[in-house]
């Protein structure tokens, strides 16, 4: 039965933002006095996945999703064809290349990111604290628990007026969901302001 179901998997078509890519291996980088050229990297194949924030990946559609195998959408720089089957993904900090399995995949692909990524509001590289912001405002609340999520200082932050991150909720009018997301994410109820 479970093999039955893996290879319904493995047939599963790719959808609008949804299918297996693979993970093509960072060049190797020279390390003087190395002369080991066995241990070259071999592509990865994952189920790749757009969601309202980030860009996900895990073995199978049902797998576990693991924090680390995402980018969010405001980390992005760039997203680029690079060959007929492969893209490349450029965030502020790393290159991820993806290869398709046909051209009208990648393309596929590279519509569906920069639906994603451009359509959604959220510019390329904007600041955590201008995100955080929209999300109060937008009561986004899956954005907003991945952003406090990935960026703990957001907790204990402050604006220019010295007003605690429950505080700004509350001057923006924030929803019951937005200021319970603050609590169970660790801000401090009792430092309403700092100074």
């Amino acid at each position: 039965m479970m093999e039955a179901e893996a290879a319904a998997e493995e047939d599963q078509a790719h959808g609008s933002g949804n299918g297996y890519l693979w993970i093509l291996p960072s060049p190797p980088q020279p390390v003087a006095g190395d002369d080991d050229d066995d241990e070259t990297q071999q592509p990865q194949r994952f189920w790749f996945e757009v969601t309202s924030f980030c860009l996900q990946w895990r073995l199978a559609p049902r797998s576990e999703q693991h924090t680390v195998n995402r980018i969010a959408f405001s980390d992005v720089a760039q997203v680029a064809p690079l060959s007929s089957t492969n893209l490349r993904i450029t965030t502020l900090t790393s290159t991820l290349v993806l290869k398709a399995p046909t051209r009208d995949v990648r393309n596929m692909w590279l519509q569906s990111l920069g639906d994603a990524i451009f359509c959604s509001g959220r510019p390329p590289a904007a600041s955590p604290v201008v995100l955080l912001h929209e999300c109060m405002d937008n009561n986004d609340i899956e954005y907003l628990k991945h952003l406090l999520s990935t960026n703990s200082s957001l907790i204990t932050s402050a604006d220019d007026e010295g007003n605690s991150l429950l505080l700004q909720a509350c001057k923006r009018n924030a929803s019951v969901e937005v200021h319970q997301t603050l609590l169970q994410y660790g801000v401090d109820p009792h430092s309403l302001n700092w100074e």
